[in-house]
């Protein structure tokens, strides 16, 4: 007996190439095999002949298959289902059927890579390299040096604290800055006499006037004058609400302090959400931010929620509900029985076939026949 094989039986049924058998024999009929791909399987079978030596040929038989499912005709008659690889589809993460009524793991993406994150089924994207999906921001990037602050994808930030002197978040959201600039000095001030404010409600002593001259009237405080010339003024008088101040004869007056969250600048409250020094906290909505935890640009933390089934929170724009990938169904595949991917890294169930047919039997993947 004589075997002469085009190609492999596993080549063939990925490829398409064909295999020939030529059996030669005496005693008896012969038979020629041939197998050829197209994608579902086709029988052609053609008899002549007798018997005798030399085995002349009597039948001849054609096997297609294909890269993807196929069907393959066995000796006895029955059709079998070769299942595909994760490599032949490109699938590179996630659960996808093998089209024989089975699944294949392709793997897991390495963070932050999400799996069909990039639009592409069962394919791992960086959502930093253009891809869908939230990209977790840092503190620099954010132009941010203290507080916490939100990564904007559902991740709190440690920014870090402030030096002596300076308030997070006191004229920019969480940037360190000074509420109050450097103390003034007498000097700076122009007084040569008295206690004055520093303007940062501190008191200096701008020392006292030779004899027969008095510190300060009405037109020219902390200023050595004649005696006689200095009048007393209250804080009203003085257009002050807050801190110490001089009464313009070298005492000092209390105007008072501010109400929570003011600031008291050169004897004025000023509020920092009105403009003035300080921090002024922002609300989820006023950063028109949807989800995740964020900072409030004072160094504490809101919580914006939780985004809805089927919604990741940062999925597209940080903090900001988004879906990442839609998952097909059954029906939307046209296919009925085995299991399958559905696209978004999860398994489908699709059914069962009816008696006398098998899943993928008909070369259809998924399909009864």
């Amino acid at each position: 007996m004589k075997l002469v094989l085009a190609c492999s039986i596993a080549l063939a049924a990925v490829t398409g190439c064909g295999q020939t058998i030529l059996i030669v024999g005496s005693g008896g009929a012969g038979s020629t095999s041939a197998t050829a791909g197209t994608g579902t399987s086709s029988t052609t079978s053609t008899s002549a002949g007798n018997g005798g030596a030399g085995g002349a040929p009597t039948s001849t038989t054609t096997v297609a298959a294909t890269s993807t499912s196929s069907a393959a005709t066995t000796s006895s008659g029955t059709t079998t289902c070769v299942p595909i690889s994760c490599a032949e589809v490109g699938a590179t993460c996630g659960v996808i059927s093998d089209q024989c009524a089975g699944t294949l793991e392709c793997g897991t993406c390495t963070p932050p890579a999400i799996c069909g994150g990039g639009g592409i089924p069962n394919s791992c994207t960086d959502p930093c390299q253009g891809g869908a999906g939230c990209c977790p921001k840092t503190c620099p990037s954010q132009g941010f040096n203290c507080g916490m602050a939100g990564d904007g994808c559902g991740e709190l930030l440690d920014c870090g604290t402030c030096p002596p002197g300076e308030t997070c978040g006191a004229l920019q959201p969480n940037v360190c800055g000074a509420v109050c600039g450097p103390p003034k000095t007498c000097a700076q001030l122009g007084f040569d006499c008295g206690a004055a404010s520093d303007g940062c409600g501190g008191i200096i002593n701008c020392g006292g006037c030779p004899t027969g001259q008095v510190c300060g009237s009405a037109a020219m405080p902390n200023t050595c004058l004649a005696s006689g010339s200095c009048t007393l003024k209250t804080c009203a008088q003085l257009g002050l609400l807050c801190g110490l101040a001089n009464d313009g004869c070298n005492n000092v007056i209390n105007c008072g302090t501010c109400p929570a969250g003011a600031t008291c600048v050169s004897g004025q409250c000023i509020g920092p959400c009105q403009g003035g020094a300080g921090c002024c906290p922002k609300t989820c909505a006023e950063q028109q931010l949807q989800c995740g935890p964020i900072g409030d640009g004072c160094g504490n933390i809101l919580n914006c929620g939780t985004c809805p089934a089927g919604q990741i929170c940062g999925a597209f724009t940080p903090n900001i509900c988004g879906a990442v990938c839609s998952p097909k169904t059954c029906a939307n595949q046209a296919i009925n029985c085995g299991t399958a991917a559905d696209g978004c890294g999860d398994v489908l169930q699709c059914g069962t076939c009816p008696t006398g047919q098998t899943c993928g039997g008909g070369g259809v993947a998924n399909v009864c026949g």
